[in-house]
């Protein structure tokens, strides 16, 4: 008996913790559930596109919505995207880390993927390379004619 209530004790106070004490940093949005988040109310809709609108109306620009436990910010205003974005972009760079994606995309590798300093050194390295291969200069398109006219001949 004790260790039931323990054990109730630790399943309520984690999931306080993770969907209501962590929620309160966030911009607000729907109430999520326990382990799927917004899921079902995504589900439920018709198209979700329309769900998200609706959200946009209830909670204003900027919301949050939890897909599984994962929370999400929504910026649905040009102006306080280009605030956050153009403005503060220092603050608001960088990827999420999630497992499951990571596995099916490989890892946070390549020019897309990637992020930070790795970032930084593939897209030098990559702009670099198509330089070298005469990119953004007008001998990439005599090139370009010179394998095009050998191709059809």
């Amino acid at each position: 008996m004790l260790v039931a209530i323990i054990l109730a004790t630790i399943l309520v106070v984690y999931l306080v913790d993770s969907f209501y004490w962590r929620r309160r940093k966030l911009p607000p949005g729907p109430t999520p559930l326990p382990l799927i988040g917004n899921m079902a109310s995504l589900m439920a809709a018709a198209d979700p596109v329309d769900q998200f609108l609706k959200w946009r109306k209830q909670y204003g620009p900027v919301y949050t919505v939890w897909l599984g436990p994962f929370a999400n910010v929504f910026v649905t205003d040009y102006d306080v995207m280009h605030d956050s974005f153009v403005k503060q972009g220092d603050a608001y760079a960088g990827r999420m880390r999630n497992y499951a994606v990571d596995q099916v995309r490989g890892g946070n590798k390549g020019l897309i993927f990637s992020d930070g300093n790795l970032w930084l050194e593939q897209r030098r390295f990559a702009l670099h390379v198509l330089r070298d291969f005469g990119v953004g200069r007008s001998i990439m398109e005599d090139n370009i004619l010179t394998e095009s006219r050998a191709l059809v001949d």
